[in-house]
């Protein structure tokens, strides 16, 4: 969805991928890590990022939390899972789901398995006795919490209103037996799903490429892909290197959110406040507050800052996966996933593709800073250049600071 964005995940459709042969997306790969120099196989081979693959029940549990309440847009996925599960739910647990919905995605505009998933992942406690004995002591969640580039007041106070009911929740499922159910049910696809994946996975420098295209210092390995069951449709990024996939998806998509889910956060707009007022600046486009404020919540991307991070690292996914050879059509795409609500990235990777612009030449923050105030996103722009990436007419075409509509 995850974060300081609305959504650390990535919602979307992915039944419509194909997989590449392995060896042609391997090369590919590896010629998106050379990045345009003369010495990128050596470094390819020398700064690859090695990679952990493994399933992991807290956070399938914790992705469970979706469907449990009865969100239909959850049940698109797995209205089985929760046919099997709804006569038996106490009428404490269902209370207690009610109110987690309503506080994390009626009323916060966010995601409850994104949420849910990021903050469980800054402390150990893999077990629902573990979990719900670390909500004995709230504040020491918040405390390591605060230490990441996650925190955000208004978040933490929504979710310490629902300690209470996640405690009745976990209980519940403990009670129900509901570990070892989910190991005889699900861990051994899920573990042999991740041996799959992890001995196709290619030798390639992820995160140094990362860090390269952020600014930002290069994390330090492995990328820890963590293949779940229960977390469709989103792609979710936690802290660390860490990064939740669904085991049914296949290695290309796998790879398009490693690329994806590494790039969150493109940018630390904390310490840029230039580029913070650039965003701000396209609360005047009609055609952008459209798509943040008219889509299903569900999908995430709730505030302006959120949509455009998302957009943003999007774009940037797109160009070093056309690099690979791995990437989707971008038109097809932008014009389909999430209800077309990634205007904002057909605009700027359109922007980017006619400027030719080379990958790595300059980090994202600032080429995107330089866009937004140089005159090139400004908001009467953003249709402008959509409508030419689709090859549509408008008829009116501004390029001033004025509305878009």
């Amino acid at each position: 969805m995850g974060t300081r964005r609305s959504a650390n995940g990535r919602p979307g459709d992915r039944g419509r991928r194909r997989r590449p042969a392995a060896a042609a997306l391997t090369a590919g790969l590896l010629a998106v890590a050379a990045c345009g120099s003369t010495d990128g196989a050596q470094r390819a081979r020398t700064e690859a990022s090695d990679w952990l693959v493994q399933p992991s029940f807290k956070y399938d549990v914790l992705c469970l939390l979706n469907v449990l309440t009865g969100d239909p847009y959850y049940l698109n996925y797995y209205a089985d899972e929760y046919a099997r599960f709804e006569p038996e739910l106490t009428p404490e647990a269902r209370a207690a789901l009610a109110n987690l919905q309503r506080v994390i995605k009626t009323e916060g505009g966010g995601i409850i398995s994104a949420t849910l998933t990021l903050y469980f992942s800054i402390v150990e406690d893999s077990t629902l006795a573990g979990m719900s004995a670390r909500l004995d002591d709230p504040a020491s969640l918040r405390l390591r919490l605060r230490q990441t580039p996650y925190y955000a007041e208004e978040s933490w106070q929504r979710f310490e209103s629902i300690v209470p009911d996640l405690q009745v929740i976990f209980d519940y499922l403990a009670d129900r037996g509901y570990e070892e159910e989910w190991a005889e049910r699900h861990l051994p696809e899920l573990r042999a799903r991740a041996i799959e994946l992890e001995s196709r996975l290619p030798e390639w420098s992820l995160l140094a490429q990362v860090a390269r295209l952020t600014g930002m210092p290069e994390h330090a390995g492995p990328v820890e892909i963590l293949v779940l069951h229960f977390n469709q449709p989103h792609g979710i990024r936690i802290t660390g290197t860490r990064y939740l996939t669904y085991s049914g998806w296949p290695l290309r998509i796998v790879l398009n959110d490693a690329i994806h889910e590494m790039l969150h956060p493109p940018y630390d707009l904390d310490s840029d406040p230039e580029l913070r007022r650039a965003i701000e600046g396209l609360r005047a486009s009609e055609f952008v507050m459209d798509k943040v404020e008219n889509h299903d919540p569900s999908l995430g991307y709730n505030t302006l800052e959120g949509l455009i991070e998302e957009d943003v690292v999007q774009v940037f996914e797109q160009l070093l996966a056309e690099q690979a050879g791995i990437a989707d059509d971008p038109g097809e795409r932008w014009r389909t996933s999430d209800e077309g609500i990634h205007v904002f990235a057909a605009a700027f990777h359109h922007l980017l593709e006619r400027d030719g612009f080379e990958v790595g030449a300059e980090t994202i923050g600032a080429r995107l800073k330089r866009e937004l105030t140089s005159g090139a996103l400004w908001p009467g722009n953003v249709r402008r250049l959509y409508e030419e990436f689709y090859g549509e007419t408008s008829e009116a075409a501004p390029t001033a600071r004025d509305g878009d509509r």
